[in-house]
């Protein structure tokens, strides 16, 4: 009988086991949270459109040069500049006073940035630029540049070549060393 005892004692515990399984399962399965996929929008973030450099043609305003020093023909020297890019000059002079120091670009409103950054890069290598100034509507050119006199400086690369004197001799008389020639011996 003790036999019986000890099997229906492990019948009842793998029972236990068994019953006891099944409510884990159960509960794991009632715990855990169901993640069901909710369709969602995202809008595009736009990216800012790159800005494009109007092309401008620099031959349909009418550009005047005005000399703004005492130094003469700077005025047609910058005439040479912004005609050969292609601007058209107008004409040329004196500006009323002679103490300009900057470039100063007198310029209507309606006058693209890009047409005067045009005329800066043509003349600018050579000029510092001051203010810029806008130009009343009712002027007969569309661009005014007055020329200064302050020019950026150009550091300029200088080599220094000193000649030097040297003496050289040269032998007065020639001398000459007798070499022995060696002379065949026959073979006996």
């Amino acid at each position: 009988m003790n036999r019986k005892v000890a099997l229906i004692a492990i019948i009842g515990v793998v029972a236990a086991l068994i019953a006891g399984g099944a409510i884990l399962i159960q509960k794991s399965r009632s715990s855990q949270a169901i993640i069901t996929p909710t369709p969602s929008f995202i809008e595009p973030t736009q990216e800012p459109e790159p800005t494009v450099e109007e092309d401008v043609d620099i031959s349909t305003f009418k550009v005047k040069i005005l000399n703004g020093t005492s130094v003469a023909g700077l005025a047609a020297k910058v005439q040479k500049q912004l005609e050969d890019v292609g601007f058209t000059v107008s004409g040329i002079g004196n500006a009323d006073k002679k103490d300009y120091q900057q470039v100063v670009i007198q310029a209507k409103s309606t006058i693209p940035s890009s047409a005067v950054d045009k005329l800066k890069e043509a003349i600018g290598g050579t000029y510092t630029f001051g203010t810029q100034e806008e130009l009343d509507d009712s002027e007969e050119n569309d661009i005014v540049v007055i020329v200064g006199v302050k020019q950026t400086p150009v550091t300029p690369t200088s080599i220094q070549v000193r000649p030097t004197a040297s003496a050289t001799t040269a032998p007065t008389s020639a001398q000459t060393t007798p070499t022995p020639t060696p002379t065949p011996t026959p073979k006996t």
